[in-house]
């Protein structure tokens, strides 16, 4: 298993050399025992055998439905299956927010599995409707995205339009930029969010239609694609908001990559091999690789979450096929060491790593 850092080295350390734990933050995760259909939120020490503290509970429509959740200045949102539905559920999870124990809707009609993109003190989620059956074709739906302030619940639409998925994927400066996907292809879009100009869409350019793992880097916005000419290959990309110029920083066989942008640089799992760079990549800081050998063995490390300060990543270990291990375990890097740092779970718990909170 490789871990690889772009343009700066990720030197191994010992867990002894780790920031002391009045430095390092706690990280808030959900722990679900499959089945129950109920996830708890909990509130979970770095590097320390601690059992923390449990911040809440939230309750889906049956015990695996898929959870996905953010930490904001108002506290946790999640967007979760709740209604139970005949046939297609495509559009029927909810947005909640989790403060002070008590759990209260922020919208419903939300795409099921999305995720829900923190803006300040709002979040950006994926709303719509199903459209009518196609004998042949893939169905277009009736699309929206929503901009939600999570303190009072007040609601805005920024974009509507048809098609077979648009998610909100990053903020960058005073646009929301937006994956929408149909059969006229796929494409990043830009929207103006507020002022004289709010709601103004422009095409920001064209992708292949497998893209996920979107991060914003700064004025830009890196994710995971299928090459469009190679389908054994995968590519990261970078593509500048403003310009729509695009820099592949990263290519591989290995479709699990999971990129991450913290403290600047480009982390990935690079599963089975140690996936290629493009020689004379144009993006600042970025003009080499360097790999790093984990210290915790075979196994593949899924990347989920940096820190606001660029310091610490969040990600979930893996052990090696045949390894007595049901889930994978949190852990946390401090890329300015290099150390690696358990978080004390319970067993027989899934977990989803949400944020980190000092």
């Amino acid at each position: 298993m490789v871990v690889a850092a772009v343009a700066a080295s990720a030197a191994v350390t010992p867990v002894s050399d780790a920031a002391p734990s009045s430095a390092r933050p706690d990280v808030v995760v959900l722990a679900s025992v499959p089945g129950s259909g109920v996830a708890r939120v909990l509130r979970l020490p770095v590097g320390g055998d601690a059992t923390g503290k449990e911040l809440g509970r939230l309750r889906m429509r049956d015990g695996d439905a898929v959870v996905r959740a953010r930490l904001t200045p108002a506290g946790v949102v999640a967007v979760l299956d709740v209604d139970r539905v005949r046939g297609d559920g495509s559009w029927a999870a909810h947005l909640v927010r989790l403060t002070g124990g008590q759990v209260t809707t922020l919208a419903r009609g939300v795409y099921s599995g999305s995720w829900p993109v923190v803006a300040g003190g709002a979040v950006l989620v994926a709303r719509g409707a199903a459209g009518p059956a196609l004998e042949r074709d893939v169905r277009v739906d009736a699309l929206a995205v929503d901009e939600i302030d999570v303190a009072s619940g007040k609601s805005r639409e920024l974009w509507r339009g048809q098609g077979w998925l648009a998610l909100p994927v990053g903020v960058v400066g005073g646009e929301a930029v937006l994956y929408r996907v149909g059969p006229d292809g796929a494409a990043l879009l830009a929207v103006t969010r507020a002022g004289k100009a709010a709601g103004q869409v422009r095409e920001v350019a064209r992708v292949f239609p497998m893209a996920r793992d979107f991060r914003v880097d700064g004025g830009a916005l890196v994710y995971l694609d299928r090459d469009d000419r190679d389908a054994a290959l995968w590519v990261i990309e970078r593509v500048e908001i403003a310009t729509g110029a695009r820099t592949r920083l990263w290519s591989s066989a290995h479709y699990g990559m999971a990129p991450v942008m913290v403290g600047g640089r480009l982390w990935v799992n690079a599963g089975v091999d140690d996936g290629v760079a493009p020689a004379g990549d144009r993006v600042a800081a970025r003009a080499a690789v360097a790999a790093a050998r984990t210290v915790l063995g075979p196994g593949q490390d899924d990347f989920e979450l940096g820190s606001a300060d660029g310091r610490w990543l969040g990600f979930l270990r893996w052990a090696p096929p045949g390894a007595q291990q049901q889930f994978p375990v949190p852990w946390v890097l401090d890329t300015t060491t290099g150390a690696r740092l358990r978080v004390a779970m319970p067993a027989g718990e899934r977990v989803e790593l949400v944020g980190f909170v000092q």
